[in-house]
């Protein structure tokens, strides 16, 4: 997923949030445990299982795997630098350019995940040495401003965690495939009554007696690629109105400026505004959850920035919501302009256009400390 700069310092923030009610000893047994989910998550699939992708656009869980294995590289190589530097800066990676170019899905499985393991039980040893006050040192992400150690480790634990969690996701749609009228891996004739859009060997296709069947939920993650042989929305009714899906903060606040270096100085100077390479951060928790702490953004975007929308307004506002799903349900019911939701391991985000022709960003964070 292709994001401006200032979107991505906002997600890497949000996963890099310190949780203050885990001390050392609970976030090394956390981080040591990723390893076991992993292999876990994949337990019994057979080699045509990990290398299919029966979610549209998203990837194998092969892919998955080697993914997850790249990334502890990097995260190892971040915390023993933050441990042993004097406040060093830290670069952040696109995951999308990696998988054609390291060859995913030529990779072996077992040494994906041992690789996982002996790279997160040397990094655990070391954390376990690591003396009190040293949990905050700090670092410079290229993309998340400034960082804590403490911070890096749980953004490493949350990561893996992340992607446990679309395998799972990747393992039901597989088994909803597979017990599906046509059955799986059931070739459809080129230029089928129903068909939509084909997509090499795969189709989209909106005939309804595919609902007859178990139903596979699109479901969408933060990692690319095509999809299986056909694609049923199992779209959730809106939400009961005792439980309509709600806005429980601001999540970033962006204005177009002609230029922003200059601007930023402005408030700098006479409004005492921080500036971090993600924008001015301002913490809060939340009132009925306070060990949970969230970060609004407050950040310039250059004056021909598209990300606003086609209406070209002088802002936009990101909100924090708590079921996405249900909030896209009902504003779809009631006809608004929404876009598809993007998941990532930094939350999931959807946009809808509001009666004045504003774009609006909503913003679902990652489930729970890990």
């Amino acid at each position: 997923m292709v994001t401006e700069p200032t979107r991505r310092y906002n997600l890497i923030a949000a996963i890099q949030q310190d949780d203050p009610s885990q001390g050392p000893e609970q976030l090394i047994a956390d981080y040591q445990a990723g390893p076991q989910k992993l292999r876990a998550a994949i337990a019994g699939m057979t080699h045509d299982e990990l290398l299919a992708r029966p979610i549209i656009g998203k990837w194998s869980t092969l892919e998955v795997v080697c993914h997850v294995c790249d990334a502890e590289q990097f995260f190892a190589d971040r915390l023993k630098r933050t441990r042993a530097m004097s406040r060093p800066l830290l670069l952040g990676a696109d995951p999308d350019h990696y998988p054609e170019a390291v060859r995913y899905h030529d990779r072996d499985l077992e040494e994906e995940l041992a690789l996982v393991a002996l790279t997160r039980g040397q990094v655990a040893r070391i954390l376990k040495l690591v003396p009190a006050e040293a949990w905050q040192q700090t670092a410079i992400h290229n993309e998340g401003g400034l960082v804590t150690l403490r911070q890096l480790v749980l953004h490493a634990t949350r990561h893996l965690t992340h992607h446990v969690r679309f395998i799972a996701q990747k393992r039901e749609a597989l088994a909803a495939a597979s017990n599906s009228p046509q059955g799986p891996g059931v070739p459809v004739e080129a230029g089928a009554p129903h068909e939509v859009e084909r997509r090499g060997d795969f189709f989209i296709s909106t005939d309804p007696s595919l609902l007859s069947g178990p139903r596979a939920t699109l479901a969408t993650g933060c990692c690319g690629c095509v999809g299986v042989g056909f694609e049923i929305v199992d779209q959730k009714p809106p939400t009961a109105e005792g439980n309509m899906a709600r806005v429980i903060g601001i999540g970033g606040v962006f204005f177009r400026s002609g230029n922003p270096d200059q601007l930023y100085g402005w408030y700098e100077k006479h409004l005492g505004l921080q500036r971090t390479p993600g924008g001015v951060l301002f913490p809060w928790r939340e009132a009925d959850q306070q060990a949970k702490e969230q970060t609004t953004v407050w950040s310039l975007f250059p004056t021909d920035t598209k990300y606003f929308g086609p209406a070209n307004p002088a802002f936009m506002v990101n909100y924090i919501v708590d079921d996405l799903d249900g909030m896209v349900a009902d504003l779809r019911a009631a006809s608004a302009q929404v876009e598809d939701i993007q998941d990532s391991e930094y939350g999931r985000f959807a946009w809808v256009t509001d009666p004045e022709g504003n774009r609006i960003e909503l913003w679902q964070p990652p489930h729970g400390p890990a």
